[in-house]
Order: C-alpha cells, then sequence, then structure tokens
C-alpha cells in the first residue's frame, strides 16, 4: 500500500505542471480507471 501512495503522489507532482482544468480531467479520467479495474478484479 505505501509503495502504491509513494506513486500515486510522484504523479500528482508531474500533474503540478498542467492548468487546473486539465488536472481535474486526469483525475476524473484516473478514478474512471480506477473503478473499472476495480470491479474487473472483483467479477
Amino acid at each position: 500500500m505505501s509503495c502504491n501512495s509513494s506513486h500515486r503522489s510522484d504523479s500528482y507532482r508531474h500533474l503540478r505542471k498542467f492548468p487546473i482544468n486539465i488536472q481535474m480531467a486526469i483525475c476524473l479520467v484516473a478514478a474512471i480507471l480506477r473503478r473499472m479495474v476495480g470491479k474487473s478484479e472483483r467479477s
């Protein structure tokens, strides 16, 4: 779990270079992808 959180914070550091609307779009896509992966793992 700690490995995953460190990777996530690193990706967010790169995101700070982008405008806020692009950051929000990337976060939305990431949340959707995470949900899809969670569903595929459950089934």
